[in-house]
């Protein structure tokens, strides 16, 4: 697991999306926001974002091959995958059928407090998720 970058701002992986590795995927995300100074809400949540991109290019997307970068800008987290879809992500709709499950998970992101955008690449797209690094006094007390 190559990782290039400076690890005082960010890490960057190329990988492979499979079932088998989302496990470990969770845990390098833990241990890269804990690294970069983030609490302890901020290190389940790179683990939750994480799950979610990854399985999404497993789920979603013919080639597994992507790229993963968990950076600190400041007092956010920034985590983004870059996959080969041809086509972009959305976010689920609320109201539409539970039977669907396309964007679910990352209407469960923005849920959870994280800002999604999206964007093309010359490879496919880019999906980033942005929260904070240390949740302010009092937030999530409740």
């Amino acid at each position: 697991m190559p990782v290039s970058q400076d690890q005082e701002t960010g890490f960057n992986w190329s990988l492979s999306a499979e079932p088998k590795g989302l496990a470990g995927w969770r845990e390098v995300a833990r241990r890269s926001v804990r690294h970069l100074g983030g609490d302890e809400r901020a290190e389940q949540l790179a683990a939750l974002v994480v799950s979610e991109l990854l399985t999404n290019v497993i789920r979603h997307v013919e080639d597994p091959r992507c790229g993963l970068t968990i950076e600190r800008d400041e007092d956010h987290v920034l985590i983004g995958v870059r996959d080969r879809s041809p086509q972009l992500p959305r976010v689920g709709d609320p109201d539409a059928d539970d039977e669907c499950e396309s964007g679910r998970g990352l209407r469960l992101l923005l849920g959870h407090g994280c800002a999604l955008d999206f964007g093309r690449t010359p490879e496919g797209n880019r999906v980033r998720a942005t929260f904070l690094l240390v949740a302010s006094a009092g937030e999530g007390d409740g």
